[in-house]
């Protein structure tokens, strides 16, 4: 009906406090270092955290969600990060069509002390609203000389869409 006022709403799709990690996630350990995403408890709460850190790994934690009908995304999760600084990483991407083309680039990186501070990081994923696999993934990747005694932790993962 034209005119006709739209209701419109941000909707929670996917939310996990990591308690039951890695129930839904899979996981992936590129170059077989022996590094995997598992829960852990880290200041006393729920955490997925790679299990060591060390020397060229790269290992991510993937999710598959369902955009369909919306017209807006958004992804939010709760991190703390103990890493060497422009070197190690945690990285953040999304995959509108189940993996194929992955969306990436520089801001998706987390890197250095954060002093033990949980801290908020939201990714925007409007370019995959309507979309019904889209693949988030969070991972944590690192060069060859120097590791930090905390690999990278994620307490909380929300995803929402806009419909």
């Amino acid at each position: 009906i034209e005119g006709a006022e739209v209701n419109r709403t941000w909707y929670t799709i996917f939310e996990d406090e990591m308690c039951d990690f890695p129930a839904g996630w899979w996981t992936y350990n590129y170059g077989y270092t022996g590094s995997y995403w598992d829960m852990y408890y880290v200041d006393g709460r729920c955490a997925a955290q790679p299990n060591t850190y060390s020397d060229n790994m790269l290992t991510y934690m993937r999710i598959n969600v369902d955009l369909t009908g919306a017209i807006d995304g958004r992804m939010a999760f709760k991190w703390r990060s103990d890493t060497e600084s422009y070197y190690d990483y945690l990285v953040y991407e999304y995959s509108c069509d189940g993996g194929l083309i992955w969306r990436t680039g520089y801001g998706h990186r987390l890197s250095g002390y954060w002093n033990g501070t949980w801290y908020w990081n939201n990714v925007n994923l409007r370019k995959c609203a309507g979309y019904p696999d889209v693949t988030l993934s969070i991972g944590f990747m690192t060069d060859g000389s120097v590791t930090y005694p905390l690999a990278p932790a994620i307490d909380y993962v929300r995803v929402e869409k806009y419909q």
